[in-house]
């Protein structure tokens, strides 16, 4: 009797630790759509950069006062760029055919995310048309940090910009050589 008892105790506790402890199927479906959120966001990152990197001769050229990269100029190549590396077109985003699956969390972060950039281009107009200066500082980095603090602001996610690849080895805290 007394082995009864511990076995149904034992399937009782093994029930109750499969129904709390493990995660429900619709955790893991919340887990897949952050996780696919959270890729898309990096990819439009990746694609405003590419979109400052490829506008960069333009920004810094001294000669030139007002560039024509208004913020609206870099949302119709940073959609057309977006595009290129996803096939999901931002301009149509809410219409996105069920093929493409983007969850609804990346249908509300994604357009908050070109909105922030769109404001950081806004805001260094000034900058980028100004005649006399080579160098205007606005290169993709700080375009990157910049929006992404300001979608930060907004959304309450972080997005940080990492590299696996160090500009200098020296700072590299994985070496596996001593530092003298």
């Amino acid at each position: 009797m007394k082995n009864a008892r511990v076995a149904v105790t034992a399937m009782f506790l093994l029930f109750v630790t499969i129904l709390f402890i493990l995660p429900t199927p619709s955790w893991a479906v919340d887990r897949a759509e952050a996780e696919e959120t959270a890729r898309l966001l990096a990819k439009l990152l990746k694609a405003g950069r590419l979109v400052i990197e490829q506008n960069q001769l333009l920004i810094d050229d001294q000669h030139k006062g007002n560039k024509g990269f208004t913020p609206e100029v870099f949302e119709q190549q940073l959609i057309h760029e977006f595009r290129q590396q996803t096939g999901i077109d931002l301009s149509k985003l809410q219409s996105t055919p069920a093929s493409l699956a983007v969850p609804p969390l990346a249908k509300e972060l994604l357009p908050a995310f070109v909105l922030a950039s769109k404001d950081v281009v806004r805001d260094a107009q000034v900058v980028i048309n100004q005649r006399g200066i080579s160098y205007k500082n606005f290169i993709p980095a700080t375009y990157g940090s910049q929006a992404s603090a300001r979608f930060s602001k907004h959304s309450r996610v972080r997005l940080k910009q990492t590299t696996l690849e160090p500009r200098n080895p020296k700072t590299n805290r994985m070496s596996t050589k001593p530092r003298c």
